[in-house]
Formats: C-alpha cells, structure tokens, sequence
C-alpha cells in the first residue's frame, strides 16, 4: 500500500491511498492520516480511495480513527472515489455517511 499526501491549498490536504488496505497495511494508513491532520492542520482531509482494491476491517476501523482524529482538529475528513466493492463494504458497515459518501455515490 501507498499513501501520498498533497496539499491542496491553504487549508486542504488529499491522501491517495492505493493498493490493499488489510490488517497489515492499515496501520500505515492511520500513521499517514495522524501526520497529514499534525503536519498541515488543515480544515479539509480527503481520502481518495480510487486506487484501492480491496479495504477490510482495519482498513474501515483506520479510517474511522481517521475520522476521529480530524474531528478534534476541527478538520472535516470525507472519502473520495472508492471503487464499488470498497463502497459496499463502507456502506454494509454503516459508516459511509460518517465518511462523506452519501446516495449520491452509487
């Protein structure tokens, strides 16, 4: 797994993660999530998931710390373009709403 971060202006940051985010990987995601939210402060955090297949229960639990975290820091933290399986996955879960991605992202 890959996690690139951007920023992308004075109060925004996008991480995109790509490849499989499972127990072994998520870890490095929530590391990722905690530095961008400590290192840019910013008010906006999207996560673009367009380039992960395949995101289990860490991967959800790690977005959800994610989530978490931003909310301390005043930061809203939304999911961008997951792949359909990915989605369902959010969606079954019930945290899509939580995440940012609401009927329209069908």
């Amino acid at each position: 797994m890959q996690v690139v971060v951007v920023p992308t202006g004075a109060d925004s940051v996008q991480l995109a993660v790509i490849g499989e985010v499972d127990c072994i990987t998520s870890p490095r995601l929530k590391a990722r999530l905690w530095w961008a939210l400590a290192e840019f402060d910013p008010r906006e955090l999207v996560v673009d998931l367009s380039g992960v297949s395949f995101l289990d229960s860490t991967g959800r639990g790690a977005l959800l710390y994610g989530w978490r975290i931003a909310q301390r820091h005043n930061c809203q933290l939304t999911v961008a373009d997951p792949q359909p399986r990915v989605l369902a996955m959010l969606r079954i879960a019930g945290v899509a709403a939580h995440l940012g991605l609401d009927a329209a992202h069908s």
